[in-house]
């Protein structure tokens, strides 16, 4: 079975030896390169308020007063051990990194990082050892970077700070019209290590390929990393409280496998307002010889979502959800906090909640921030 080990605890930080003290006062401690304990996931600026280094960062004209914090370049580091089996293929997996990195394990560089919004693996089993690793992550300023980008490539028509466009960075951290500037740094979201055999679940996604009024017909694809084939199998099954739809297919020699299903009176998903949010369970399992490999589990609504463009020869712009046309009540979702990682489920919960009392059916989610959460998917869906 894959495995999951979390390395989210007894991180520290301190600041880079690179950084040049002589332009701006700091901190006595971090000059001295002195390691504090940090917050993962986290950001540099939350893990500096939290160890009282700097004052809160929305107080008063404090925005200005912390500007040197994203002109330096910062060091995470952990130790850990390893109680799984070295003779598994593991893998070290970070799920978000703000935003140009280098990452160390056992002193061996793994690579490095331009992007905020991907997830990073690398296959670590030669490398770990059972006792003592030590985990570090180097975190590049991310405005000296975008800088030098602009410097090289040129200044474009751009509003507010122009540099910000040459990092894939969240651009609301560059300051917008309704926020503060704080380009963060930090681990921003969960990393572990995924320790498995010979196969595993890569990705599962689920569509609606067709909707009348008796059936529906669905398709799951499922991507899997395997080492070996035989007498590997994939089991998918769908749920919905009623009936159990399920299929069992042997893997072949691709990666990707699809499987369909013809749903009986199918229970459909609609938007708020227009009937009922019904969702299904998903499950789908790699199994070898009766032992479960990996297995995913997650809710999926049965819906086709169109935007229409042009109807009768005449255009238009509408949505037309399960072949019915939606009156269109929406919102702009930006992030629900400049530090990212203190957004927490309730939080998320809260705000969707008041966004569906409105009797709003889209939210739009704001391109100057972030693919968000899972969460923030599942409860739109719900």
């Amino acid at each position: 079975m894959l495995k999951k080990i979390k390395l989210n605890k007894n991180w520290n930080f301190s600041l880079s030896k690179n950084y040049n003290s002589s332009n701006v006062s700091i901190d006595k401690r971090l000059s001295l390169s002195k390691q504090f304990p940090a917050t993962v996931p986290g950001t540099i600026h939350t893990d500096l308020l939290n160890n009282k280094i700097i004052d809160h960062p929305f107080y008063s004209d404090n925005e200005l007063r912390l500007n040197w914090i994203p002109e330096c370049d910062w060091v995470y580091q952990t130790k850990f051990d390893f109680k799984g089996n070295l003779k598994n293929n593991v893998d070290l997996v970070f799920d978000g990194l703000d935003t140009i990195s280098e990452i160390y394990l056992n002193e061996v560089k793994l690579g490095g990082t331009d992007n905020m919004f991907v997830k990073y693996r690398y296959n670590v089993r030669n490398i770990l050892r059972a006792k003592g690793n030590e985990l570090k992550v180097l975190f590049k300023s991310p405005t000296r970077f975008a800088a030098d980008e602009e410097k090289k490539y040129g200044k474009l028509p751009v509003a507010l700070n122009s540099n910000r466009v040459y990092i894939r960075k969240a651009q609301y951290s560059f300051g917008w019209d309704w926020g503060p500037t704080f380009p963060t740094s930090g681990i921003w979201r969960d990393v572990y290590l995924e320790e498995w055999s010979v196969a595993k679940i890569e990705n599962a996604t689920f569509n609606t390929i067709s909707i009348n009024k008796k059936t529906a017909e669905v398709e799951v694809n499922v991507d899997v990393n395997t080492s070996e084939k035989k007498n590997i199998s994939l089991e998918v099954s769908l749920f919905n409280g009623d009936a159990v739809y399920k299929e069992i297919l042997l893997l072949n020699s691709s990666s990707q496998n699809k499987i369909s299903f013809k749903i009986k009176d199918p229970k459909l998903w609609w938007p708020n307002g227009e009937g009922e949010q019904n969702l299904y369970l998903l499950n789908v399992k790699l199994v070898k010889e009766k032992i479960v490999l990996d297995e995913i589990q997650k809710s999926v609504g049965i819906r086709i979502v169109e935007l229409i463009l042009k109807e009768k020869d005449i255009s238009t712009f509408k949505f037309r959800v399960n072949n019915k046309d939606i009156y269109s009540k929406g919102v702009n979702w930006i992030p629900a906090d400049s530090f990212l990682p203190r957004v927490s489920k309730k939080k998320y919960f809260e705000l969707l909640l008041l966004t569906k009392q409105a009797n709003m059916n889209i939210v739009r989610v704001w391109g100057g921030g972030i693919y968000e959460h899972d969460i923030f998917y599942d409860l739109c869906d719900e």
